[in-house]
């Protein structure tokens, strides 16, 4: 209810004053122990109505992005080219986890052949593939990725293997090949 996600945190502040502006304007009129009961019962009921909120922010699943990187850069530490690329809307979000590797995120087939030039090993990062995640009742545009991604897709899944998967509620893949 009042439990603010990261998107809508820069209201939280204005919030809480409209409702502390709430609780004093219910209990000007009360006096003595009164008025702290009221504005005690108030601040229960509203810290009751969270408890469900809190739970479900605290317990739920994140991105398992950092750990997928650290996994990839603890596998490439022999001194081997790799290139490391993502897949995906999501993919860009890997770059930011990244510490001395890039993450390349390629548009199209031809984009990626040039990338692989000269690379021993390949690895590919998917999470939140949109046709997967698409529930049965939602238009298929709006959950759809750019043509040239599933390509992509499509070879990734054909010619690598699967090495990891880190388990969330938008499962990290994490994809070898050895060329």
């Amino acid at each position: 209810m009042f439990v603010f996600e990261r998107y809508f945190i820069f209201t939280l502040p204005v919030v809480l004053l409209i409702v502390s502006q709430a609780i004093v304007g219910l209990t000007t009129q009360l006096r003595g122990i009164y008025k702290n009961g009221v504005t005690m019962a108030v601040l229960a009921f509203l810290v009751f109505l969270q408890v469900p909120a809190i739970g479900t922010t605290l317990n739920q699943d994140r991105q398992n992005y950092r750990e997928a990187i650290r996994y990839i850069e603890g596998e490439m530490s022999d001194g081997t080219e790799d290139l490391i690329f993502a897949l995906g809307y999501a993919g860009e979000h890997f770059k930011y986890y990244a510490s001395d590797s890039t993450i390349a995120t390629p548009e199209n087939f031809d984009e990626l052949s040039a990338l692989m030039q000269g690379k021993d090993r390949l690895w590919c990062l998917i999470t939140a593939w949109l046709p997967d995640i698409r529930p049965p009742y939602e238009d298929q545009t709006l959950y759809s990725e750019r043509p040239g991604q599933i390509e992509l897709y499509n070879y990734v899944k054909k010619q690598f293997m699967l090495k990891k998967v880190f388990s969330s509620k938008y499962p990290v893949e994490v994809y070898y090949f050895q060329g």
